[in-house]
């Protein structure tokens, strides 16, 4: 498997020589320093405030947000800030005058002209193809020339990698040879690596996190906030502890998001293991080494001995009769070498966001969302409404 055609941290084989460098190279750049460097930045900042401008227009319009999307736009905006050198998307500006835009001319909301919103134009066509079709029949690759959809994705992805290309490019000009090697950032990291080959495999790797890295941190912020939604009680007791804390702790935020996870994993297929050594599973029974388990996180964490297994109970983090075994058995990110490299990244940006909202405005669940899947569970259909607390600054 490939990204654009190169091999990456996130499709070479474990096995693989290049696999071990990459990943060590990489790693570094999520750390707990350096993420809290990210999310502390002047770029997040503006991200955050152009969340706070959006959703002040949907009040102001009285609109009703699709939450999947809202927070699509953000973390796109966000990978920019933290992962491409501060690039501006300014996908959620795009959704501000998309309803703006709406409003005026009294029409359909329309597309929104942003380069963030150009990007998910651009992985939606290259998932579909080359994480689904290609994936379903490998030989596919040889007369791909033959579909519409084939052609669409192969010019999608030659526009992502010119998108990877310009990103290296602005930070090797804005950053001299000297200050280089001392860059510890995610971008850095890829940008200043000698086991890449070229500059192509560095693009390759700026696609691959932009790819990896929006739907699985937007569609997790979604489920926690429509959850939160129909339970005002619970964010009245988040927004007390925010408040109080210098901090921006919430305990009760923490069980939530931990809940969610459980609850609407969005790996929902989770992970594939290779067997090292032959596992006994009792009764005569006895997986092969070498043989491929998959792990799948949604029945797998439906399935719990625990109580209300299927409901939304952020106290049974408190519970010490639960807490072994969620703590062993719920790992939303997965576990050894090919875990999450960006678990770090993702789990401040979930924080980030949660906080932002839920201290600054109340939410009211409209329309209950449902579940669709293709290579993540994602909430589609819901709508809540935000409105803000005119008590509290947003600075």
């Amino acid at each position: 498997a490939t990204t654009c055609g190169y091999p990456t941290v996130f499709t070479l084989q474990t096995q693989a020589p290049a696999w071990a460098h990459q990943r060590k190279g990489m790693a570094p750049a999520f750390s707990g320093r350096n993420v809290d460097n990210a999310i502390n930045s002047d770029h997040c900042n503006q991200v955050i405030q152009d969340l706070y401008q959006t959703l002040n227009a949907f009040d102001k319009a009285d609109k009703t947000i699709d939450l999947a999307q809202l927070m699509t736009a953000t973390t796109i905006d966000l990978l920019g800030a933290v992962a491409c050198g501060g690039m501006r998307f300014n996908t959620l500006i795009g959704e501000m005058n998309r309803l703006l835009q709406a409003e005026e001319k009294g029409i359909e909301m329309g597309l929104n002209l942003s380069q963030g919103a150009d990007v998910l134009r651009l992985i939606e066509p290259c998932l579909r193809e080359f994480a689904g079709a290609r994936l379903m029949n490998p030989y596919r690759k040889y007369y791909s020339f033959l579909f519409k959809e084939a052609r669409k994705a192969t010019t999608c992805a030659k526009h992502l990698m010119n998108l990877a290309q310009k990103i290296l490019n602005d930070y090797y000009t804005k950053n001299p040879q000297n200050n280089q090697q001392e860059d510890q950032s995610i971008l850095g990291r890829i940008a200043n690596s000698k086991v890449y080959k070229t500059n192509a495999h560095r693009a390759a790797d700026v696609v691959t996190l932009l790819v990896a890295g929006y739907d699985t941190t937007s569609y997790s912020l979604s489920f926690l906030l429509y959850e939160l939604a129909s339970r005002p009680e619970l964010v009245n007791k988040i927004r007390t502890e925010l408040l109080a804390s210098t901090e921006d702790f919430s305990p009760m935020l923490s069980r939530c998001i931990k809940e969610s996870m459980r609850l609407w994993p969005v790996a929902a297929l989770g992970s594939a293991r290779s067997l090292t050594e032959p596992l006994d599973l009792g009764n005569g029974r006895v997986l092969p080494a070498g043989a491929i388990c998959s792990i799948p996180f949604y029945p797998l964490f439906r399935s719990m001995d625990i109580p209300f297994v299927n409901e939304f109970r952020p106290e049974r983090w408190l519970d010490e009769n639960q807490l072994p075994l969620l703590n062993s058995g719920v790992l939303p990110f997965s576990i050894g070498k090919r875990n999450c490299v960006g678990q770090s990244l993702a789990s401040a940006e979930l924080k980030l966001v949660a906080t932002s909202i839920l201290k600054h405005y109340s939410l009211e669940l409209v329309t209950p969302f449902h579940t669709t899947y293709f290579l993540t569970l994602k909430p589609t259909g819901g709508a809540v409404r935000l409105r803000r607390r005119l008590s509290l600054s947003h600075h």
